[in-house]
């Protein structure tokens, strides 16, 4: 990092003093993607949560993104949809996006991708993603520990 190219080119983390882990992705959706959640915060170690920040770089004309709860959705509704084997798609907010688009996922957000798009993920230590990330997939493949870890960080359980 120099000022107008002047000077010894600098790493992020002596700029800063101090290291930044991150993690960026492309991530490019022909079809929606899995409903997710990350962990918040844990208070025994001070760990910070999961965020996730997007920046869509394209969209098809009518392509959305799920992010958090529907006002009206139940838990009782919530469970009774997964347990059915149904993407809980209809019970998220849905949010249109255009190429353009930025939104912040905080951690403990449920969410998902639609289709057509191409979006930027950032997120913070990447160490984060390579576990404690539960998702639900149509295939059913979520544990019944890994479903109520799931409620209880959307604040169902």
């Amino acid at each position: 990092v120099t000022a107008r190219g002047e000077g010894p080119a600098l790493t992020l983390a002596a700029a800063l003093g101090r290291p930044l882990p991150f993690l960026a992705k492309l991530i490019d959706t022909a079809l929606p993607l899995s409903v997710q959640v990350h962990p918040g915060d844990d208070p025994t170690t001070g760990a910070p949560g999961k965020e996730e920040a997007w920046v869509v770089l394209a969209a098809d004309p009518d392509a959305r993104v799920w992010a958090g709860l529907a006002p009206t959705c139940s838990p009782a509704e919530f469970r009774r949809a997964v347990a059915a084997g149904e993407p809980p798609l209809h019970l998220l907010r849905t949010i249109p996006v255009v190429a353009g688009s930025v939104l912040l996922i905080p951690a403990r957000t449920v969410h998902a991708i639609g289709g057509g798009i191409l979006l930027a993920e950032i997120q913070g230590d990447p160490l984060l993603s390579a576990y404690d990330t539960i998702i639900l997939d149509e295939a059913q493949n979520t544990t019944p520990e890994q479903m109520k870890m799931f409620l209880t960080r959307i604040g169902f359980g």
